[in-house]
């Protein structure tokens, strides 16, 4: 599991972010597997983060982070890969994040 910035950003770690919740959390449905492990993740560190954009599909998530809209949710993942425009901050202490039918998406990297 990985958050997704704006390479224009001057964010680099979680703590930076959810200090500071500069941009809405841009994210898959809550309902999805992956929503549902971050916000776990989250409750862990005491804190919370609703998704303020909320998309269909990983590569809409991208394409919105990419234009500046806000902080993506995304994964890992083989063939997944993410443009020059976006900065990929990896969510080690998180959970796993297991998609039934896709494989098992892992929060460390």
């Amino acid at each position: 599991m990985v958050l997704l910035v704006h390479s224009a950003s001057p964010l680099k770690k979680l703590s930076e972010i959810l200090d500071q919740k500069p941009l809405p959390l841009i994210s898959v449905p809550p309902n999805s597997a992956l929503a549902k492990t971050f916000q776990d993740g989250l409750r862990k560190l005491g804190t919370s983060w609703e998704i303020g954009i909320e998309l269909s599909t990983l590569e809409m998530v991208q394409t919105y982070c990419a234009a500046g809209y806000g902080i993506g949710l995304s994964i890992l993942a083989p063939g997944i890969q993410y443009g020059p425009d976006l900065r990929v901050i990896g969510l080690r202490d998180f959970p796993l994040a297991v998609a039934s039918g896709a494989g098992t998406f892992y929060g460390r990297n």
